[in-house]
């Protein structure tokens, strides 16, 4: 795998980098500690569970949003260091863009998963969290479609590892568009596709480092 960047620009700077590879790691503890371990929980199940955990969901919440915003970061710096040709630094951009509006739904998602833990919501705090969750989870894997793009066009990397992203990104859409995150079934195939991601944007991180050395 190679790295390949335009002529006149460095490549991927040590903080993109690293964000890259450490934002999906904060992003799976946080969803750990958030729900103790529970999996594509939803509505008042998810609400007990954060609830039940208390200080550590609030921690759990805080990496989250820790993670999305280091995301948004790496996702800045490939753009920056991707090619203008076959439209693949524009693909970059749409994608960073819709990304960093994701972590700004996410970060009132986070807040109100807070107060839960807090014990200061009301009945209602569940049907709120799975109306954010489905939004949220359309724009994500929305996102994933020119990011993808931007992956392949661009050189970044692996065309391979592209290519899984445009499946996750098409497979997640159309899952959380058909089925949502209103039931325990959608929530689990969009929980699964999430962290199919997360692992496979750490990889592509470490690749990154290794590339450059």
């Amino acid at each position: 795998m190679s790295l390949i960047t335009s002529q006149g620009k460095h490549g991927l700077s040590p903080i993109a980098k690293w964000s890259l590879i450490i934002s999906p790691i904060l992003y799976m503890v946080g969803g750990v500690l958030l729900t103790g371990g529970e999996f594509g929980l939803w509505g008042n199940k998810l609400v007990g569970a954060i609830t039940a955990q208390g200080e550590t969901a609030k921690i759990g919440a805080v990496l989250s949003v820790i993670a999305g915003a280091l995301y948004v970061t790496a996702l800045m710096g490939l753009a920056r260091i991707t090619p203008q040709e076959n439209m693949a630094l524009a693909r970059m951009q749409v994608a960073t863009m819709g990304t960093a509006i994701l972590t700004a739904i996410f970060i009132v998602w986070s807040g109100i998963a807070m107060a839960i833990a807090a014990g200061g919501t009301g009945a209602d705090a569940g049907s709120l969290l799975v109306g954010i969750d489905a939004a949220a989870a359309i724009l994500f894997f929305l996102v994933l479609i020119p990011l993808s793009g931007g992956f392949q066009r661009g050189g970044i990397v692996n065309k391979n590892l592209a290519w899984v992203v445009l499946g996750i990104g098409v497979l997640g859409f159309i899952a959380s568009v058909v089925m949502g995150a209103n039931d325990e079934t959608g929530k689990m195939i969009i929980s699964v596709l999430q962290g199919i991601y997360a692992l496979v944007g750490f990889i592509i991180g470490i690749m990154l480092v290794k590339a450059e050395g």
